[in-house]
């Protein structure tokens, strides 16, 4: 499918760059004059093409269709031309500002909140390091063997007598 751009480059091809120089010094009125002339009703063109205007536009040129069909003369204007500018930018609500804020501030606190959480818990070393046993010291020497005691002389034990003595 063409596109608008194209189509109209190749008219212009067509027409020459003469043709459209001499067109675009045509004034509105000369140029409904000429269309009368070869045959054209110019007002019924017009109000077709603004009763299909407000159609495609939900009825914003229906006021200026209902002039031309009353029968008032309509003035005579330049044509305009659908301008496509650029779509301006989107507003955020004062709600969503509100909304980033809020979050912000949880997020802060509760980063705040591990923090002094974590400062609180830490453990405690202890009060005095162990220290290893260095590789350069010597071994303490292991004690003496203690020699066997002499047992003990036994002594025969008399077995407690029954009843009185």
């Amino acid at each position: 499918m063409a596109t608008p751009e194209n189509l109209w480059q190749r008219l212009v091809d067509e027409a020459g760059d003469d043709a459209v120089e001499s067109a675009a010094a045509v004034s509105v009125g000369q140029a409904e004059r000429d269309l009368v002339a070869a045959g054209f009703d110019v007002k019924a063109e017009r109000a077709s093409a603004e009763a299909r205007i407000a159609e495609l536009t939900g009825g914003a040129a229906a006021a200026s269709g209902a002039a031309a069909a009353s029968g008032a003369p309509e003035p005579a204007t330049e044509p305009t031309s659908w301008v496509r500018g650029a779509t301006p930018p989107a507003r955020r609500s004062p709600g969503s500002r509100k909304v980033v804020w809020l979050t912000a501030a949880l997020v802060a606190g509760a980063t705040a909140g591990g923090i002094f959480y974590a400062a609180a818990h830490r453990p405690k070393p202890p009060d005095k390091p162990v220290e290893a046993p260095s590789a350069t010291a010597p071994a303490p020497a292991p004690p003496p063997p203690v020699a066997p005691s002499e047992p003990l002389p036994r002594r025969e034990i008399e077995p407690p007598q029954r009843g009185p003595k």
